[in-house]
């Protein structure tokens, strides 16, 4: 992306080495963050943060090899958001849970709840890519459409749309094009014809009812904060 949370992103300012050598920095600035754990559990921490940081970058690279994919399967597209943004939720939360002493049983509920709302954030995330705010979202909308990035939203705009419309949607995401004005605004159409915000929607509600239903099995004393950031989350316009 050329623009993320309105202001230019590092390989758009600088350039690639640039951005390359500074996510290199920040990886070891937490390695040196996790200096700080408790010797007790540090060796728990690592195992459940470089399996997170492992599965992140085979994520990153299923949703780069999918573009250049005619055929993408809804089923693998959620694992790839599930690895590719998600897992870094779920492996953020079950950390606090080590940290804060909880046992197995309560990491892996929250683990699950983070997962589940990884994979909701992301679809809202695909959402907001087509059909948010550009001045709200901080990022120029149709980005994904114009990556030829196989998201729900197409998948599943392939697999209900009559024969026209699967002919426009496959042309179109089967090679580049200088002037993506009218790809973006004829794929939007498709989209709105078909339902598929409506139908990303439900898919959101989904997942954040399963991260809810995780939660609610959860041993905590304040649980508030969780459900404030799950709701958030349904109600988030950037």
């Amino acid at each position: 992306a050329i623009i993320r949370r309105g202001f230019k992103t590092v390989h758009e300012k600088w350039n690639l080495n640039t951005a390359i050598l500074s996510g290199d920095a920040m990886l070891i600035k937490s390695y040196q963050s996790m200096l700080h754990v408790d010797s007790k559990i540090i060796k728990n921490v690592l195992e459940i943060y470089n399996e997170a940081a492992v599965k992140v970058c085979i994520g990153q690279q299923w949703d780069m090899d999918f573009e250049n994919l005619k055929h993408v399967k809804i089923k693998d597209y959620i694992q790839m958001i599930e690895y590719k943004t998600a897992i870094l939720i779920a492996a953020s939360l079950q950390i606090g849970a080590v940290t804060g002493g909880a046992d197995i049983k309560n990491q892996e509920l929250l683990y699950d709840f983070g997962k589940n709302i990884g994979i909701a954030f992301q679809l809202k995330d695909d959402l907001l890519d087509t059909f948010g705010d550009k001045d709200i979202f901080g990022k120029e909308t149709g980005g994904d459409i114009k990556s030829n990035k196989k998201t729900f939203l197409y998948l599943k705009a392939l697999s209900i749309a009559d024969n026209d419309q699967k002919k426009i949607l496959e042309r179109y995401f089967e090679k580049n094009i200088v002037d993506n004005t009218e790809k973006i605004n004829d794929v939007k159409k498709i989209f709105l014809d078909l339902k598929i915000p409506k139908i990303t929607n439900e898919l959101i509600h989904k997942y954040h009812s399963k991260a809810i239903k995780s939660l609610e099995y959860v041993e905590a004393k304040n649980k508030k904060f969780f459900y404030e950031f799950s709701e958030k989350l349904l109600d988030r316009i950037n």
